[in-house]
């Protein structure tokens, strides 16, 4: 904690961007997240010929492998992470909507 004290204890036009976005990607951020799943379980799909199935259930127990398992959760994470940011400040930029978030 220290270090990020003394070392990271910035502003540029970056980390103002994404200060001034954060609520908004609080907002939208779950949407991006189910679409890179949804566009994950896809690409394992017709890609790999892995058919991922979830039946009633929200987990899923078709055996995927750890490989595929931690490539996808880097592949969603950087995606929705950008996304939201990006469309975040897309929405801060708009007149009516920068009061609201």
């Amino acid at each position: 904690v220290d270090f990020f004290q003394r070392r990271c204890n910035f502003e540029n036009a970056f980390t103002r961007f994404v200060a001034n976005a954060a609520f908004a990607v609080y907002l939208v951020h779950m949407v991006f997240i189910n679409l890179y799943t949804f566009s994950w379980i896809m690409i394992l799909r017709h890609a790999a010929g892995i058919a991922v199935d979830f039946g009633t259930s929200p987990t899923a127990d078709t055996p995927v492998g750890s490989g595929f398992l931690y490539m996808g959760f880097v592949y969603v994470a950087i995606l929705s992470v950008t996304s939201s940011f990006a469309l975040g400040g897309l929405l801060k930029l708009i007149p009516g909507v920068r009061d609201l978030l």
